[in-house]
């Protein structure tokens, strides 16, 4: 095992955060993030968690257990998919040093759930609006994986691309050389693609706020739908039962009523 740690740390580094060989069952914490570019800050910035695995003393006749700690945007319950994946593996792999190939295949398996997020990490916000990512909101992340709420990047973009043209028309004022420059990355700084800042320019924030607003309308009107068919119901057991008067009913009821009281007051008199 000794020889195994050893590959493990010359390829993770300074992400094996803790070796304890002295106490059972053996402990070894590394950190796992997937990783999008060369920039290794800028991958931990998402999705991270540390890895807890716990060697038992006659590994890999026996496998590990595996634990987490600190976990950022990744769902318990897909956690408890990975960790059911990784224990299969393991257990295929008896007698086999693994655990290099459990970290690689950990770290795959984050990345295949990031896709299943539709690319947004679970329980992070834009870091625009300081607002958690939301079902039903546009999100992009740009290609250094920074995520934003569309509509809080556009406007930032807006912004940007002002302030841009104010340099411009300063420097040609003032004749002096203008350096080209162009929207950059609100958290990292890194350079914009042309083709997301046009793709970004054509987001329609009225076409969300339309959508939301239909599926609200229509949501209410299927609530108003089935009150109304139980309420008929309701109405047809009561009327059933007498306890409903039809107005014509009870216009003759209200007559009858006040034509007894005509004659009782004339025979009083």
């Amino acid at each position: 095992m000794e020889e195994e740690l050893e590959i493990l740390k010359s390829i993770y580094f300074q992400d094996i955060l803790r070796v304890d060989l002295e106490n059972e069952p053996f402990c070894i914490e590394v950190l796992v993030y997937p990783t999008f570019s060369e920039n290794e800050e800028e991958n931990k910035k998402n999705i991270i968690l540390t890895l807890i695995i716990k060697i038992p003393k006659n590994y890999p006749s026996e496998i590990p257990a595996f634990e987490f700690k600190n976990v950022k945007g990744v769902l318990d319950q897909d956690l408890d998919i990975i960790q059911s994946k990784i224990s299969e593996i393991a257990n295929r792999n008896v007698g086999e040093q693994m655990l290099f190939e459990i970290i690689q295949i950990f770290i795959k398996e984050i990345k295949d759930f990031l896709s299943t997020y539709q690319n947004v990490p679970k329980n992070c916000k834009c870091s625009i609006c300081l607002n958690v990512f939301e079902k039903g909101y546009n999100v992009t992340h740009l290609n250094c994986y920074h995520y934003f709420h569309t509509s809080c990047l556009k406007t930032y973009l807006i912004y940007a691309l002002n302030d841009i043209e104010k340099e411009k028309q300063e420097a040609t004022f003032h004749k002096i050389r203008w350096v080209y420059r162009t929207v950059c990355c609100p958290e990292c700084r890194q350079e914009m693609t042309d083709d997301q800042i046009k793709e970004l320019k054509s987001f329609s924030d009225k076409l969300q706020i339309q959508n939301e607003e239909a599926t609200e309308k229509i949501a209410i009107s299927f609530k108003m739908r089935r009150l109304q068919e139980n309420m008929k119901v309701l109405y047809e057991k009561q009327r059933i039962k007498g306890g409903i008067i039809e107005p014509k009913e009870e216009v003759i009821i209200s007559l009858t009523q006040s034509n007894e009281i005509q004659v009782e007051e004339q025979n009083n008199e």
